[in-house]
């Protein structure tokens, strides 16, 4: 039984986003209290806005997939969440960590909805 290659690669970049979602939320509460001394209430926010965000930009993606079309979507997914990655690391305020944080959510859940619907696309019937 063999897949498109589409299915593989997926199954790959879920695999590094949640890797790097649960890496960078796993020790967040720590650097944010014992580095930049943020109070709780803000840790408890910012590590929940991530999960909020992710269900606005899946919402957002399956339209936007069906309008655009699979792939510019994922590339933009991808994208984004690589700048907003970047930023989240490099920041140091919290108004911009909040900003960053949020937008990296927003766009992980681009990535879920769409790439399962593609892999759906490009898989035959009778593997279904």
């Amino acid at each position: 039984m063999t897949h498109h290659p589409y299915v593989y690669l997926f199954v790959c970049f879920t695999f590094l986003l949640t890797l790097a979602d649960a890496t960078s939320i796993l020790f967040l509460p720590l650097y944010l209290s014992s580095v930049l001394k943020m109070e709780p209430i803000h840790i408890g926010v910012l590590s929940g806005i991530v999960p909020l965000a992710a269900t606005l930009g899946g919402f957002l993606a399956g339209s936007l997939s069906d309008v655009l079309g699979r792939k510019p979507v994922l590339i933009l997914s991808m994208f984004a969440y690589s700048v907003f990655m970047i930023g989240f690391a490099l920041s140091k305020e919290p108004v911009l960590l909040f900003l960053f944080v949020f937008l990296k959510g927003f766009f992980s859940g681009f990535f879920s909805p769409v790439s399962k619907a593609l892999m759906a696309d490009v898989t035959p019937s009778e593997y279904a």
